[in-house]
């Protein structure tokens, strides 16, 4: 399985990394590895998708939203520093323990070189990735390609830390590590006509000058020892040479929907949404920019970038009709931040 290898991968890496750097023609002594019963928490939260809506999106698989799946053979989890050394990989079980409430709880075995009494006096975080492949030991490097609708890939990778205590650490007894909130790695954006507007519907969104890959880890991952602590700052951090695509949404129930990677948003290479709207059997093109206006008219001075864990929420409130052609769109926008650890739902394979 995928697991396995990827385990595998770990564990080595981690190997190598505590024995040192420097090469010998002696042998270098092994270091001696200890293993301790651990688990950690991913809580899937209450009944929200986002702060900008109440209502779940429905993922088509009985029911499971899309936004909030977590496959669970994708999760992984190191043991860090407070100064981001890593110092153990949690090697989990394949399966999590569901409570009533609806959290998962992964068990598993913390594998590290240093001692007990280390392990108790120190300060640590754990870090933990989902839906996503990577070393976990370099998560600088973790990287992942996903775009588009629900129907281009599985799930919207997510990221998260905490810092965790190892004060009640014994041997031969399972520590449990606490909860870990998840960051989603990927943007929202999504379109609607208002419910005033008769004979309205959107019909298809693009994206053009969108990303391909981004990555998992955000901007200044290592300042943080709180998944929660990232939420009001700026996580921007876009893939470096990351080619540029026309990206297609998806439409459902009356909402255009587009997940999309990081990307700077620059005038050379101007990322916009276009919109087709249908109102009483004709069809009508407009572009919005991602961009504050002013009197009707986008300030593409002050483009936006496109940043992990956000929703650009559109809601055309005029547009043009048969009667109208050349009426100019109008829409609100709400930007809001997917919750951390807000309706994360775990997924067996």
């Amino acid at each position: 399985m995928k697991l396995k290898a990827i385990s595998l991968t770990i564990l080595t890496t981690l190997a190598l990394l505590l024995a040192g750097g420097c090469s010998s023609d002696t042998e270098a002594p092994e270091v001696p590895q200890a293993t301790y019963a651990v688990s950690f928490r991913l809580d899937p939260g209450k009944a929200a998708g986002t702060r900008s809506s109440s209502t779940p999106w429905d993922y088509e698989e009985e029911g499971v939203a899309f936004e909030n799946r977590i496959i669970a053979e994708t999760v992984t989890a190191a043991l860090y520093t407070m100064d981001n050394s890593p110092v153990g990989v949690i090697t989990r079980n394949p399966s999590p323990e569901f409570l009533e409430d609806g959290t998962a709880v992964f068990h598993g075995e913390l594998t590290t070189s240093l001692d007990i009494e280390q392990l108790r006096a120190g300060k640590f975080k754990i870090m933990v990735t989902a839906n996503c492949e990577g070393d976990i030991l370099d998560p600088a490097s973790m990287e992942f390609t996903a775009h588009g609708t629900e129907r281009d890939f599985e799930a919207i990778p997510m990221w998260g830390v905490a810092a965790i205590s190892l004060a009640g650490l014994k041997e031969d007894t399972l520590l449990d590590l606490g909860g870990i909130d998840l960051l989603r790695c990927m943007a929202k954006i999504e379109v609607s006509a208002d419910s005033r507007l008769q004979a309205v519907t959107v019909s298809s969104i693009y994206v053009t000058n969108a990303a391909l890959s981004g990555y998992t880890a955000p901007n200044r991952w290592g300042d943080f020892s709180s998944t929660s602590a990232i939420d009001y700052t700026d996580p921007f951090r876009a893939f470096t040479g990351s080619r540029r695509t026309t990206v297609h949404g998806e439409v459902k129930n009356g909402v255009a929907t587009v997940y999309l990677p990081e990307v700077p948003n620059t005038p050379d290479r101007e990322v916009t949404v276009e919109i087709i709207l249908n109102s009483r059997g004709v069809d009508f093109s407009g572009t919005i920019h991602l961009a504050p206006y002013r009197g009707g008219v986008a300030d593409t001075s002050r483009l936006w970038n496109v940043t992990r864990n956000r929703v650009y929420k559109y809601s055309i409130k005029s547009a043009p009709s048969p009667e109208q052609p050349d009426a100019d769109f109008e829409f609100e926008l709400m930007i809001n931040d997917w919750l951390p650890g807000d309706d994360i739902l775990i997924e067996e394979d």
